[in-house]
C-alpha cells in the first residue's frame, strides 16, 4: 500500500505504465465506498456528413444519491436529458427510499406503489445499488480497469476541486463490448418493461469490434484516495449501406461517453416535491412529450429540419405536434398505454394511435 501510495505522486520516478497499472488496480481493487455524492453520466453521438443529421445528439443522466444503508437502494434524485436537432426533453425521477416521484419540466407526479417498488427493484437488480455502498462502476456490473490497452499516466489535474492522476491509453474493445453485454442482460432480466434488451452474441461483439475506429480511454483517479473520479471512452464508427444515403449521406459517428463523480462523502439531500399530482396526469403529459419526439425525428428524417416540432421553455420537456395523429390522439394513446401494464408488444401497438391508427 506504501508503494502504490509513492505511485501515485508526481515525484515518483516508476514507468508510467507500471504506475498506471498500479494505479488502476487500486482504483478498482480497493475499497472505495461512495455512500454520497453526485453522478453525471453523459453520451453524445455525433454524426459526420450528413445533411439531416447535423446536430449531435446527447444523452445525461445524473444528480446526487445517498446510501441509507446496507441492502437497501439509495436515496436519488437523477434528471435525465435528451438532445436532438437543438430540441431538449427532460425527466427526473425521485426516490426518497420510501416514495418515489417523476418530473416533468416543473410538475412532479406520485409513483403509484406498485410502480416505486419495481422501480426499486430494478435499480438494485441493474445496479447492485443495495450494498450500502451507493452508486459505483462494480456495483453497475462494469470493470473499466480491462478496457485500457498499454495504459499510462500523462499527467494530473483538478478535477471538481479534487486532485487527480490522469490515465490514457488506447480502448481495448473486447473487454468493453463484454461489459456492455452484460450490462443490456441484467436490464433486460428486470422486468417487461426492459425485456426487448438483450446481451450482444459474440457474433455482434466481434463486428462491432472489427468496425470501431481510434477508440481510446482517459482515466482521472483521485491522488490522495485512489478513488474514481472521472472516466471517458471516444469511438468512431464507419457508416455504410442504405442507412448512409437514408441520412443524407451520413459516413461515421463519433460516440463519446463520460462517467464522473464529485462531493463523494458528501451528505446529499433528498426530499420529496412539496406537491406532486396524480400519476395519470403525467402519463397525458408524457404522451404529448413523445408526439414531440415523433415530430422531431420525422422532421429529421424528411430532410425538412426540426421546423416541424418545438421544444418547451428550459425544463419544460420536449412538446410538438410533428406526429399525424395530433394531440387529438393523446387521450387514446395514454389509455393505452395504462392498459398495456408494462408489456412491451402491447405498448408497441400503442404507437399507432399516434398516427391516427385505431
Amino acid at each position: 500500500m506504501a508503494a502504490l501510495g509513492l505511485m501515485g505522486c508526481s515525484g515518483s520516478g516508476a514507468d508510467p505504465t507500471t504506475q498506471a497499472r498500479a494505479l488502476l488496480r487500486e482504483t478498482f481493487s480497493g475499497h472505495h465506498p461512495m455512500a454520497s455524492g453526485r453522478l453525471h453520466a453523459e453520451l453524445t453521438v455525433d454524426p459526420r456528413g450528413s445533411s439531416v443529421l447535423t446536430q449531435p445528439l446527447t444523452l445525461s443522466f445524473g444528480g446526487p444519491f445517498q446510501s441509507r444503508g446496507s441492502h437497501v437502494p439509495p436515496a436519488s434524485d437523477f434528471a435525465i436529458a435528451i438532445t436532438f436537432q437543438g430540441h431538449t426533453g427532460r425527466l427526473g425521477i425521485i426516490s426518497t427510499g420510501t416514495r418515489g416521484f417523476v418530473t416533468l419540466g416543473t410538475r412532479a407526479y406520485t409513483l403509484p406503489a406498485a410502480i416505486f417498488a419495481q422501480l426499486e427493484r430494478g435499480v438494485s437488480a441493474v445496479g447492485g445499488a443495495g450494498n450500502g455502498t451507493g452508486v459505483s462502476p462494480g456495483a453497475l456490473g462494469i470493470h473499466p480497469q480491462s478496457w485500457l490497452s498499454d495504459p499510462r499516466v500523462v499527467g494530473s489535474q483538478t478535477i471538481a476541486g479534487t486532485p487527480t492522476v490522469h490515465i490514457h491509453g488506447a480502448l481495448a474493445l473486447a473487454p468493453l463490448l463484454g461489459d456492455l453485454s452484460t450490462i443490456l442482460a441484467r436490464a433486460g432480466s428486470v422486468s417487461s418493461t426492459t425485456s426487448a434488451l438483450r446481451a450482444l452474441s459474440p457474433a455482434t461483439q466481434a463486428r462491432l469490434a472489427g468496425q470501431i475506429h481510434h477508440a481510446s480511454f482517459d482515466l482521472w483517479t483521485g491522488r490522495a484516495d485512489h478513488t474514481l473520479r472521472k472516466l471517458s471512452v471516444t469511438l468512431t464508427l464507419p457508416v455504410s449501406g442504405s442507412i448512409r444515403t437514408q441520412l443524407g449521406g451520413l459516413s461515421q459517428v463519433t460516440v463519446a461517453f463520460t462517467l464522473a463523480y464529485s462531493d463523494i462523502g458528501r451528505p446529499q439531500t433528498v426530499s420529496a416535491p412539496p406537491s406532486a399530482a396524480p400519476y395519470s396526469q403525467f402519463q397525458q403529459h408524457l404522451a404529448q412529450a413523445v408526439l414531440g419526439i415523433e415530430g422531431i425525428i420525422t422532421s429529421a428524417a424528411s430532410g425538412a429540419g426540426a421546423g416541424g416540432a418545438g421544444a418547451g421553455g428550459a425544463g419544460a420537456g420536449v412538446t410538438g405536434s410533428g406526429a399525424a395523429g395530433g394531440p387529438s390522439s393523446v387521450p387514446a394513446y395514454s389509455q393505452c398505454i395504462t392498459a398495456a401494464n408494462g408489456s412491451v408488444a402491447k405498448i408497441q401497438k400503442c404507437a399507432a394511435l399516434l398516427n391516427g391508427g385505431g
